[in-house]
């Protein structure tokens, strides 16, 4: 290999925005939302981004040092509990060619500008190149790790938890995003005690349909449903539990949740969704579902898994879902009674993306 062809010229596709005044020497916060700002003369190329739940970001480590030489192997963090290892074994910003490398959660795109959770890159860093993460192609769910890396992981997250904010978790009625329709403003926000009424008249409606929820034509009271958005908020407040709910003003119109489980599956978060049938083709499935997924990576300490079941005769939840990065693992036959016949339910499962670098 002649020594022109052992270097390549690279340019900036765009830069990394935060708002969060992280650099170099402060931690970098996973949850934390950043936007990935494109030039201009690249924006065509991002027609049909927005249809991936994660992307694969590359990007140059503008302020790290480049390393000249291999070098003794070293500590991770400069942990003393933690084996030496080599450099190509770690993280570190320290490499021969100062290239990082993400998979952040996409939470929308605006233009030329991709607004991103999970980017493990400084504010103004020179963006190389995106793409559209493949979950057939890079999903390795055999993949190892050693065990100093799960050490250090756990470390990480008692690190990242305060005396003060021990769940960080929201108050009640907070709201998490507002969207347009053609039939008017949506409102995402946390359940209040009140809206026991708003939701018994969804859930009801929703039975009724007899479509692919577990009550089929049951019909629910006051006092069940009050008892509902109690425990709700009582798992919101214990930093168990995202509950995002939909109102189209006054109306109820859309649920999503995922709850930590218990024991040994603590880390495990089991989600649910439902929409009412007059929404259900302004895409709001996408964004109800996106913001709880996010929502649940932010605040649900020790998440990693999140796991959901669905009718295997509900084409299009299994299509969103595998969209947004959901893997099948198991279906069990005949588990369903509804409208007289029997079908399949089917499992799925999406590893939590942390960020890297």
């Amino acid at each position: 290999m002649t020594t022109e062809k052992r270097r390549f010229p690279v340019q900036a596709i765009g830069t990394i925005r935060r708002d969060d005044g992280a650099d170099p020497d402060k931690f970098l916060d996973p949850a934390a939302s950043s936007i990935i700002h494109i030039e201009s003369r690249w924006e065509s190329g991002l027609t049909g981004i927005e249809e991936f739940s994660h992307l694969v970001v590359l990007f140059y480590l503008d302020r790290a040092e480049p390393r000249g030489e291999s070098g003794e192997p070293m500590r991770p963090e400069g942990r003393q509990e933690l084996p030496e290892v080599g450099f190509f074994a770690t993280r570190t910003p320290r490499r021969p060619n100062p290239i990082g490398i993400c998979c952040p959660r996409l939470i929308r795109r605006e233009g030329r500008d991709l607004h991103v959770t999970g980017l493990d890159a400084w504010d103004s860093t020179p963006v190389l190149d995106i793409k559209g993460y493949f979950l057939r192609d890079e999903q390795r769910p055999d993949a190892t790790v050693p065990q100093w890396l799960t050490s250090l992981w756990a470390a990480h997250d008692e690190e990242r938890k305060t005396p003060s904010e021990p769940s960080q978790m929201p108050a009640p009625g907070t709201v998490v995003a507002r969207h347009e329709t053609p039939m008017g403003e949506v409102v995402f926000r946390y359940p209040l005690p009140t809206d026991a009424p708003a939701a018994l008249a969804y859930i009801n409606a929703l039975s009724a349909e007899q479509t692919f929820v577990l009550f089929q034509g049951d019909q629910l009271t006051l006092e069940q449903e009050q008892a509902w958005v109690d425990v709700r908020i009582e798992l919101l407040e214990a930093g168990r539990s995202v509950t995002i709910l939909a109102f189209a003003g006054d109306r109820y119109i859309g649920c999503g949740q995922i709850d930590l489980g218990s024991m040994v599956s603590r880390h495990v978060g089991y989600f649910g969704i439902s929409l009412a049938p007059d929404y259900r083709d302004a895409r709001l499935g996408t964004k109800l579902m996106q913001a709880v997924i996010v929502e649940a990576e932010r605040r649900l300490d020790g998440l990693r898994l999140i796991q959901l079941d669905v009718f295997a005769s509900n084409d299009r939840a299994v299509h969103l879902y595998r969209k947004l990065g959901f893997i099948e693992y198991a279906r069990l036959p005949a588990a369903i009674h509804r409208l007289g016949e029997y079908e399949d339910l089917i499992s799925m499962y999406q590893p939590v993306v942390k960020s890297n670098r």
